[in-house]
């Protein structure tokens, strides 16, 4: 008897191990998810910046160089056509303002959708670790029951409830699956 309980509670320790094992697993492959996570975001910040800096660059030599030719044909023109090209002027003014504005829009836009993802995804994974983290503390529960001497009965293989709650520390309920699950087969008291 003796030595079928110290061979229970090897068992068990082997089987705390390999739950704490799985469980540590487990928290360093999300908590790598998560920093693949904010690398992204980093990344997909940084390459709409740059983005951003080449349609800025594009748009300001655009105006500068329909400024560059509208100057010039004022040099030269009429008072009426003078008047006319300054008002052309104000036109691709007004124009390359509203790209501009646009460009910021698309990319507040693309940003908030970025940190909205970034937030999310982070927040499912926090979730994760925080549900493995309540079985920091695991240790077999105590559900009351006792076996005085084995006398060659065989014990089913999985001596964890199916539905296993890391506070749970009271008896499974007369009668119920989970309190079959740990009956003795050949075994009466």
């Amino acid at each position: 008897m003796p030595a079928v309980m110290a061979g229970i509670g090897k068992k068990a320790t082997q089987m705390r191990g390999q739950i704490l094992e799985a469980r540590d697993t487990a928290l360093r492959t999300i908590q790598t998810k998560v920093t693949d996570v904010q690398r992204t975001f980093e990344q997909q910040t940084e390459k709409i910046n740059l983005w951003k800096a080449q349609q800025l660059n594009d748009i300001g030599r655009e105006f500068q160089s329909r400024l560059d030719e509208i100057n010039a044909q004022k040099a030269g023109a009429s008072q009426e056509k003078a008047a006319n090209l300054s008002a052309l002027a104000m036109q691709v003014f007004t124009n390359a303002q509203q790209r501009l504005m646009a460009l910021d829009q698309a990319v507040t836009n693309y940003n908030l959708g970025m940190m909205a993802w970034r937030e999310q995804r982070q927040g499912e994974l926090q979730d994760y670790i925080a549900k493995l983290q309540a079985y920091a503390t695991y240790s077999p529960q105590s559900y009351g029951y006792t076996v005085p001497g084995l006398g060659g009965a065989t014990t089913k293989s999985n001596v964890v409830p199916s539905t296993w709650y890391p506070t749970q520390t009271t008896p499974a309920p007369a009668g119920t699956e989970e309190e079959k699950m740990w009956e003795i087969p050949g075994y009466t008291a």
